[in-house]
This record gives C-alpha cells, structure tokens and sequence, in this order.
C-alpha cells in the first residue's frame, strides 16, 4: 500500500509539473486550461497517456485532446503549438536536441517514472 501511494504521489508531482510547463507554454495563443496530448501509436504508451490525461482532468482540472500522432509528427507539435506534451521518448535524442536544445520549443520536464525495457524474452527451448 505504501509503494502504491508512492506511486501516486509522484505520478501527481510530475503531472502537476508537466501542467504548469504546459500553461506557461501556451499562455499566449487562446489554449490555457487545454493540453494537447500527442499519443503515438503502441499500447504502453497509449496506457501511459490515459494515466496522464486522467490525472490532467480529474485532479487539475484542465481539458486535455489527445492527438494520435507518429513519434516525429509530434515532436513538429511543439513547434506549431499543436502538441503541448510527449510523455514517452524511445531513443530520439536527434529530435530532443533539435526541438529542446536547438528550437527551445520544448522543455525537459522530467522522467514519469516508467523504465521500459526493451529485449528478447523467450522459453528455455527457443535459446537451445
């Protein structure tokens, strides 16, 4: 129970966090109190943006619009303000540095806590 609420305290804190990035981004063109969520196309990203636009709606209160984008498309997002976050970035260090480093059209707000990890798993049978 208590690593449960761990869990929510800082799921809570870094949505709290991606909120006030995300409202001082966007202040300016008309779309304050509204997140543009970019959703790209696998399922442990599709559930960890459900978790995020949940927590954006329920426990502050903003209107979030989730965009099913590919990867670079919402990356292109910050740039024309159609996107206001991407909650997962699977190795595009090219495109952080181009849109956070290089355009500062976006801001590192921190890890949402998911480690993924990516390998091979398979029965015993299959490595013999």
């Amino acid at each position: 129970m208590r690593a449960q609420r761990s869990w929510r305290a800082r799921a809570l804190v870094g949505i709290a966090t991606m909120a006030l990035v995300t409202a001082a981004c966007s202040g300016g063109s008309g779309n304050k109190g509204t997140v543009n969520l970019a959703v790209n196309p696998w399922v442990g990203y599709e559930a960890n943006a459900a978790v995020v636009a949940y927590l954006l709606e329920k426990e502050l209160k903003y209107t979030v619009v989730k965009k099913n984008l590919a990867e670079q498309v919402s990356w292109e997002g910050f740039e024309s303000g159609e996107v206001d976050a991407i909650v997962e970035n699977w190795g595009h260090s090219d495109l952080a540095k181009i849109y956070i480093d290089d355009k500062a059209v976006a801001v590192d707000a921190g890890s949402t806590g998911v480690d993924g990890i990516i390998g091979w798993f398979v029965p015993p049978w299959m490595v013999q």
